[in-house]
C-alpha cells in the first residue's frame, strides 16, 4: 500500500535535512533526553566536530560547567511547550579544547512525528562578546579617568544649567555633590557679573573659549581665579550646548607672583652681594652678573652679557674656566676651585670660585658662580656681614613678630619684635639655637604652639587665631605657618609670622551690634522684610516673613538658609523669585507683584545691596499684601492669557499638520518606488533560480550539477545582498538613533573581515590609519552600515588593470570624526556623480547590487548629523570624505 502524501505543511526528515544542510548556523537535533540525533555540516565549521563524533552524546557534555544548570533548565522547561522556542547565551566547548560563546535558539518539535525532538540553531558570537567586554572596560577606564582628572569637566546649556559635572569640578567649586551644582544656574558661580557677560559674548561670537582667566566664587563665598576652556556644540539643531574644562590657577598665580618677587629679590640680592657673582648658560655665555663681577673682569655688564670668557681673557685661563664649567654642568656637583684671571683694570687676581648647577623648569642648565677675591678676604667678609644686616633689616621693618625654627624647634632666626614679646609674655631671653618650646616654660600656650609647628613641619601652610590673656597683654593674634624646604623639597624648618588682630576683632563686635539694631527696626513693621546674598542665603529677615514662610512650607528659618531651597516645594513662586533676584543682582531696582499659595496677592520691592567696593553683594526685599487691589486685575489677565494660549495652540497644530502631510507625501513616493523595485529585484533572481533548477532536472549529466549549483549560489548571493540592503534601508530610516562609545578602527577592521569572502578581496591592498585617541560616541548600527557599504564598493568595483588599493584614514577629535576612503578602482563617470545617492541608482554595468547602497549611506550620515563628499574620476578611482559628529553622553 502506497504511503499517502504529506499535505499537512509539517517538515519530513528528508525535507528537514535538505533545508538545513547548507545553513550558515550550526543545527543540532536532540531527543527528549538531550541526546544528539543529528548535526549539520556547519557544526564542524563552528565547533570543529564531525556529525559522527556527536551522535548519541549528551548535549551537556559540550556546555561550560558554569552554564550547564541554566541550559538544562531551559531545555526542560521547553519540553513542556511543543512548537515554542527559547534563545539562550551559553559557552560551548570547541573540539580544540577552548570554549566559544554561542547564541542558541531551541525549538520544540516533539509534536512532529518525523522529527520528535528539539532543534538547536546556534551561531558563534564570541567576537561580539569580546567586543562588549572591551567596550565595558573602555567605559570603566573613561569613568576612572573622569573621576581622577584634576581639571573640572562640565557640560551644560548656555545661561540655563549644567547637564554634567565631574568630581574635580564639584571639589573646585566647594560643593558637596553634583546635585547641588546641577540645581543652580551657571551664572551663580561667577564672582563678577561684568566678567561673566564678557565671557558669554566671546563664546557666542567665536563658539569657543581658550585659556580665558575668570574669577569665580566657591560655595563658601571665597573667590578664586580659574582658566576656562569651552566649546559650543551642535545638539538637535541647537547651538547653545557647551562642554568645557575649569582649572583652578590660584596657586599658579600666587607662584607667579612669588616668582616675580623672588626674581626681584634675587636681583636685589645679586646687586647687594659683596662678592663677584655670575650666571652662565650651557654655551658658557654670561646671562647674569653683578657689578662686582664686571669690576673684577674690568668690563661693563652690557659688554659681557651674551659673550664668553674667551672674548675677554687669555685662552689658557678660559680653558680652565670652561673645564670646571663642563664638570659642573655634567655632574651637577658644586665645585670649589682656585682660579686666576687677568682683569682689564686690576691685572692678575687670584680667586676662590664656587660653581654650582641650576636646572630651570624647562630643563635648561646654568652655572652659578660665586667668587672670593683671596687677596681681599677681609673686605669680602665685611660685604657678607653687610648682606646679613640687610636681611635682618627686612625682618625688622615689620610690626609682626617673625621667627623661624628647625625640625628640633630650635631658633634659626627672629626679629627684635619677637624677642621683645617672648620676654614680655614668657620672661624668656632667646637666642639662635635655643629651643622655642622650652622657652615657653610650661605656659598654657606651649601645647598648641608645638602642635601647630608640627603640623607645618608636615608640609602644611595654614593660619590660626588665638586669644591670649597675660598681665601685660590681652588680645587676639593671627599666626601664619610656612614650611621651609630645601632644594629636594624636604621640610627643614618652619617660618612663623604672628600678627595682632585685636583691633579687627573689636570692629567685628561693632558690626554685630549694628546688625542687632537693624533687626529691631525691621521687626517694627507688619510688612515682610528679608535680605539675601548673591548665593540666595538669608542675611536677615523679620518675624513677619518667618511666620509667613512657616505657614506656606512649614519650615523654621535661620540665617544662612538658602531662600530658593526653602521655597522649592512651591516651584511657581521659586521660579519668579529667582528671576527677580537675578534682575536685582544686576543692579536694577524695581517692584513686582504675584500670588501666594493662599491666593493672596503681594507686591514685592527688590533693591540691590552694595558693598564697600561698590559691587552688589546681595538683594533686600520688601513684601506688602495687595490682594484686594489685584483681585479684579488678575481675573481679566487670566481670561486674556487663556484666549492667547488657545490661539497659539491652534497655530502650532496647523504647522504640525502641514509638516506631517509633507512628510507623508515624501514617504508615499519612496514606498511606491520601493514596492516596484522590490518586486522586480526579488522576482528576477528567483526566476533565474527556478530556470536553473529546471535545467538541472532535465540535464542527466552528473558533471554539470556543480555548474548549476554554482550559478544558483550566485543568484542566491545576489538575492541575499538585495535583502540585506532592504534591511539596512529599514534600519536607517526606522530605528531610533542610539549613541554609544564606538571604536571606529575596530568597526572598519570588522567590516573588512566580513568582506573576505568577496572574489576581489585579495586583489585589493587595504591600509587603515587612525589619528587621535579621543573616545568617539555615535550610533553603532548606522556607522557599521556606512562603513560596510563604502568598503564593499571598493572591492566590488576594483580596477583589474591596476595595482588596486583601498586607503582608509581616520582623524578623531573630541567634537567629530573625519574618515577619508580612497581607492584606485574603475571610478564613476561624470554624468553619474550627481545621481549616485538616488534610490536604486546603479552607476556601472558591473553593478551587482540593489542600487540602494549609497542612498542608504547618505540617509545614515544625515541621521547622524554628518556630511559626505564624493569625488571620482572615471578609470582612476574614487575618494569619499565623511564627517560624523562626536555625540555627547
Amino acid at each position: 500500500m502506497k504511503p499517502k502524501p504529506n499535505h499537512t505543511g509539517e517538515l519530513t526528515t528528508q525535507s528537514f535535512k535538505a533545508l538545513i544542510e547548507n545553513a550558515h548556523e550550526g543545527i543540532v537535533l536532540y531527543d527528549v533526553k538531550g541526546k544528539i540525533k543529528f548535526a549539520s555540516s556547519s557544526v564542524r565549521k563552528i565547533a570543529g566536530y564531525k556529525e559522527a563524533e556527536l551522535l548519541g552524546r549528551s548535549g551537556k557534555e559540550f556546555v561550560h560547567p558554569e552554564d550547564v544548570k541554566r541550559a538544562t533548565r531551559a531545555f526542560t522547561d521547553l519540553l513542556k511547550k511543543p512548537g515554542k522556542s527559547v534563545t539562550i547565551l551559553e559557552r560551548l566547548r570547541h573540539k580544540k579544547g577552548h570554549f566559544i560563546w554561542a547564541e542558541s535558539t531551541l525549538t520544540n518539535f516533539t509534536h512532529l512525528p518525523d522529527i520528535r525532538g528539539v532543534v538547536s540553531n546556534f551561531r558563534d558570537v564570541s567576537e561580539r562578546k569580546n567586543a562588549e567586554e572591551k567596550a565595558r572596560q573602555n567605559q570603566e577606564l573613561l569613568m576612572t579617568i573622569n573621576r581622577n582628572v584634576s581639571e573640572g569637566i562640565f557640560m551644560g546649556i548656555v545661561n540655563e544649567c549644567f547637564i554634567y559635572v565631574n568630581d574635580a569640578f564639584i571639589k573646585i567649586m566647594g560643593y558637596a555633590s553634583a546635585a547641588e551644582v546641577l540645581a543652580m544656574k551657571p551664572s551663580k558661580l561667577y564672582a563678577d557679573e561684568g566678567q561673566r557677560q564678557k565671557v558669554r559674548r566671546e563664546l557666542m561670537q567665536t563658539g569657543r573659549l581658550k585659556n580665558v582667566e575668570v574669577t569665580f566664587r566657591r560655595k563658601n563665598g571665597e573667590k578664586f581665579l580659574g582658566v576656562l576652556n569651552v566649546n559650543l556644540l551642535q545638539h538637535e539643531g541647537k547651538d547653545d550646548h557647551l562642554v568645557g574644562t575649569l582649572r583652578d590657577i590660584t596657586r599658579e598665580k600666587k607662584a607667579e607672583a612669588d616668582l616675580i618677587e623672588s626674581r626681584t629679590f634675587l636681583n636685589n640680592v645679586i646687586a647687594t652681594v659683596a662678592a663677584p657673582l655670575f650666571v652662565k648658560d650651557e654655551k658658557h655665555r654670561w646671562v647674569m652678573m653683578n657689578e662686582k663681577f664686571s669690576e673684577l673682569v674690568g668690563r661693563s655688564p652690557k659688554e659681557m652679557i651674551g659673550k664668553t670668557d674667551r672674548d675677554f681673557v687669555p685662552r689658557e685661563e678660559a680653558k680652565v674656566f670652561w673645564d670646571i664649567d663642563n664638570q659642573v654642568l655634567k655632574t651637577g656637583k658644586t665645585i670649589v676651585n682656585q682660579e686666576r684671571i687677568t682683569s682689564a683694570k686690576e691685572g692678575v687676581r687670584d680667586l676662590l670660585t664656587v660653581k654650582s648647577r641650576y636646572v630651570s623648569e624647562k630643563g635648561e642648565k646654568f652655572v652659578i658662580g660665586f667668587i672670593t677675591d683671596i687677596t681681599a678676604t677681609n673686605r669680602v667678609q665685611e660685604k657678607i656681614s653687610q648682606l646679613n644686616a640687610n636681611l635682618q633689616g627686612i625682618m625688622e621693618s615689620t610690626r609682626e613678630s617673625i621667627y623661624a625654627v628647625d625640625n628640633d624647634f630650635c631658633y634659626l632666626a627672629f626679629n627684635d619684635n619677637h624677642k621683645r614679646i617672648m620676654k614680655l609674655l614668657y620672661g624668656a631671653d632667646i637666642k639662635a639655637g635655643t629651643n622655642k618650646i622650652k622657652q615657653l616654660k610650661g605656659s598654657s600656650d606651649a601645647p598648641w604652639i608645638k602642635d601647630e609647628i608640627m603640623k607645618a613641619m608636615a608640609g602644611t601652610i595654614f593660619m590660626s587665631e588665638h586669644y591670649l590673656h597675660y598681665p601685660k597683654y590681652k588680645g587676639y593674634i593671627q599666626t601664619t605657618y610656612n614650611p621651609i624646604r630645601d632644594d629636594h623639597g624636604r621640610v627643614r624648618g618652619v617660618a612663623v609670622f604672628v600678627k595682632d588682630i585685636t583691633e579687627r576683632k573689636r570692629f567685628e563686635g561693632i558690626i554685630q551690634s549694628i546688625h542687632a539694631n537693624m533687626q529691631g527696626v525691621i521687626e517694627s513693621t507688619a510688612d515682610r522684610i528679608l535680605a539675601v546674598d548673591r548665593k540666595y542665603r538669608y542675611l536677615v529677615f523679620n518675624r513677619s516673613h518667618a511666620e509667613a514662610v512657616k505657614r506656606m512650607v512649614n519650615k523654621d528659618l535661620k540665617v544662612g538658609d538658602n531662600l530658593l531651597d526653602i521655597m522649592k516645594s512651591t516651584p511657581d513662586i521659586t521660579k519668579g523669585l529667582r528671576r527677580n533676584l537675578i534682575r536685582a543682582m544686576k543692579g536694577e531696582q524695581f517692584s513686582s507683584e504675584g500670588a501666594m499659595p493662599d491666593k493672596t496677592m503681594w507686591e514685592s520691592s527688590f533693591n540691590p545691596i552694595y558693598g564697600s567696593d561698590k559691587t552688589i553683594s546681595g538683594v533686600a526685599v520688601f513684601i506688602r499684601n495687595v490682594t484686594e487691589r489685584k483681585r479684579i486685575e488678575a481675573q481679566l489677565k487670566t481670561l486674556n492669557e487663556e484666549l492667547m494660549q488657545q490661539n497659539f495652540q491652534l497655530a502650532a497644530q496647523e504647522e504640525e499638520l502641514k509638516a506631517t502631510l509633507e512628510e507623508l507625501s515624501e514617504r508615499n513616493f519612496e514606498l511606491d518606488q520601493l514596492m516596484y523595485k522590490t518586486s522586480h529585484d526579488l522576482r528576477s533572481p528567483l526566476a533565474s533560480i527556478m530556470g536553473l533548477v529546471n535545467l538541472a532536472n532535465l540535464d542527466k549529466d552528473e558533471a554539470s550539477r556543480d555548474n548549476y549549483l554554482s550559478k544558483i549560489e550566485g543568484r542566491i548571493k545576489k538575492l541575499d545582498e538585495f535583502i540585506r540592503s532592504m534591511l539596512d534601508y529599514a534600519r536607517v530610516n526606522r530605528v531610533e538613533v542610539a549613541p554609544e562609545n564606538i571604536d571606529l578602527k575596530a568597526v572598519a577592521q570588522n567590516c573588512i573581515r566580513e568582506l573576505e569572502y568577496l572574489d576581489n578581496f585579495k586583489a585589493v591592498r587595504t591600509t587603515l590609519q587612525v589619528k587621535g585617541d579621543a573616545s568617539f560616541r555615535s550610533d553603532p548600527l548606522r556607522v557599521n552600515i556606512i562603513f560596510s557599504n563604502i568598503i564593499s564598493n571598493a572591492y566590488k568595483y576594483f580596477n583589474p588593470e591596476a595595482e588596486s588599493f583601498l586607503s582608509i584614514k581616520m582623524e578623531i577629535t573630541a567634537t567629530q570624526a573625519r574618515i577619508d576612503f580612497q581607492d584606485n578602482g574603475i571610478g564613476i563617470k561624470p554624468e553619474h556623480l550627481t545621481k549616485i545617492f538616488n534610490m536604486f541608482y546603479r552607476a556601472t554595468d558591473r553593478s551587482q547590487g540593489s542600487g540602494l547602497g549609497m542612498y542608504i549611506v547618505k540617509q545614515a550620515i544625515e541621521k547622524l548629523g554628518g556630511t559626505i563628499d564624493m569625488k571620482s574620476e572615471y578609470g582612476k578611482g574614487t575618494r569619499i570624505k565623511i564627517t560624523l559628529p562626536n555625540m555627547p553622553a
